[in-house]
């Protein structure tokens, strides 16, 4: 019998269709829930199966650490795409040489952080998620993430500045 593996998106999406008014992501400016974090995140990992033209991509996420960059991280697994997150703290100069270390394709970010990676192909968040009727149209069921597919490279403060 061939079983497919279950992965942490096809977890998140049944917990959205079973309690999708139950808070799913807190910070300190409020709470969203199942539901809409499966609005926005499905919406937004559409824009970066456009963006990236379907690849298995490597997407940066430079943002502050808050619910939106929960959805952020989401989207990005549920496209089958790798994240690559950034601290927001990280100096222009460190985010610029991670971007191109790593390979990414393509940096989710916030308006006030974007100048930070440079010429850097971007999705600014709040901008891709503006759309009332883009968000109700998106497909919550969205899901492109496989178990043997990379999905998170960590880069650490240590010494060589290499990923984890």
């Amino acid at each position: 019998m061939n079983m497919k593996m279950k992965t942490f998106i096809d977890d998140f999406i049944s917990q959205a269709n079973k309690n999708p008014s139950h808070v799913a992501a807190m910070d300190c400016h409020g709470a969203d829930t199942y539901l809409n974090i499966n609005r926005k995140s499905a919406l937004l990992a559409e824009k970066i199966l456009t963006l990236t033209e379907g690849r298995n991509a490597r997407v940066a996420l430079l943002m502050p650490r808050c619910r939106d960059y929960v959805t952020s991280l989401i989207a990005v697994i549920r496209a089958g795409c790798c994240a690559v997150p950034l601290d927001s703290e990280y100096p222009a100069e460190r985010v610029k040489n991670i971007l191109k270390d790593s390979g990414c394709t393509l940096c989710v970010t916030t308006g006030a952080l974007a100048e930070k990676s440079g010429e850097f192909s971007k999705i600014i968040f709040e901008e891709a998620l503006s759309d009332d009727k883009e968000l109700n149209k998106a497909d919550l069921n969205l899901n492109k993430s496989e178990p043997d597919k990379e999905g998170l490279i960590l880069y650490t403060s240590g010494s060589t500045g290499k990923p984890k």
